[in-house]
C-alpha cells in the first residue's frame, strides 16, 4: 500500500541504475507480530554495487521482498529477523547464479546486511542458543550457507537499513526519505 500511494502521488518516478561492478548486496529486515494472528513480515532489498562501495549505497534495487513469514509463528524479534535472513538468502541464490553465468565474478561470500545483532550472531555462529529448539530448524539453512562461505551476515544500523521501509509503517516524511534513496524523480521541464 505504501508503494501504491507513492506511485499515485509521483507517477513519473523511476528506478535508475548506474554502471557498476555488478556485485550483489542484500539488506534484510523483519517486523515482529505486525500482521493478524501474530504473523511477522520479512523484507529485503537486493541491489548491485561496485566492489568497494559503502554498505549504505544502493544502485537501484533488482529485487525487493515483502512477505509474510508463513513457515511458523515467530516467537521473538530475533527469530523474525533470522527468518528474514533465510528468506533473503534463498531469494539471492538465483541472481548469484545468473551474475556468475554472465561473467560477473562475485566475491565470496556475498554480504547480507541486517540490523539485529542476535540474528546476525546466530547466522554467523557467534551466539550460542539456549533455546534453539524454539527457532524453526528450517531457518538454519542460512547458517549452513554462512558456514559454506556463500554468505556473510554483516551489521547495518537500523536507521540506515532501507529494507525497513518494506516491513514497517512509517510517517510520510520517513517514507519520502526512503523513496528518495530507492527511486529517481526525472527532471520535469516547466511549460
Amino acid at each position: 500500500m505504501h508503494l501504491v500511494g507513492y506511485a499515485k502521488k509521483y507517477p513519473n518516478t523511476q528506478i535508475m541504475y548506474k554502471a557498476c561492478d555488478m556485485i550483489l548486496r542484500v539488506q534484510s529486515d523483519a517486523s515482529h507480530h505486525r500482521l493478524p494472528n501474530s504473523r511477522s513480515v520479512a523484507g529485503g532489498i537486493h541491489y548491485l554495487v561496485n566492489l568497494e562501495s559503502p554498505h549504505s549505497e544502493i544502485n537501484g534495487p533488482i529485487q525487493t521482498i515483502c512477505k509474510q513469514i508463513s513457515e511458523s509463528v515467530c516467537a521473538s524479534a530475533t527469530e523474525s529477523e533470522y527468518a528474514a535472513l533465510f528468506i533473503n538468502g534463498q531469494a539471492a541464490c538465483f541472481p548469484l547464479l545468473v551474475l556468475k553465468a554472465l561473467g560477473y565474478k562475485q566475491p565470496s561470500p556475498t554480504t547480507i546486511y541486517c540490523d539485529n545483532v542476535p540474528a546476525q550472531g546466530i547466522a554467523n555462529r557467534t551466539v550460542t542458543l539456549r533455546r534453539s529448539k524454539a527457532i524453526h530448524t528450517r531457518y538454519n539453512w542460512i547458517r549452513d550457507r554462512v558456514d559454506q562461505g556463500q554468505y556473510t551476515i554483516a551489521r547495518m544500523p537500523g536507521k540506515t537499513i532501507d529494507a525497513d521501509y518494506l516491513t514497517k509503517i512509517h510517517p510520510r516524511p520517513k517514507q519520502e526519505q526512503f523513496m528518495v534513496r530507492l527511486t529517481h524523480q526525472p527532471f520535469l521541464p516547466k511549460h
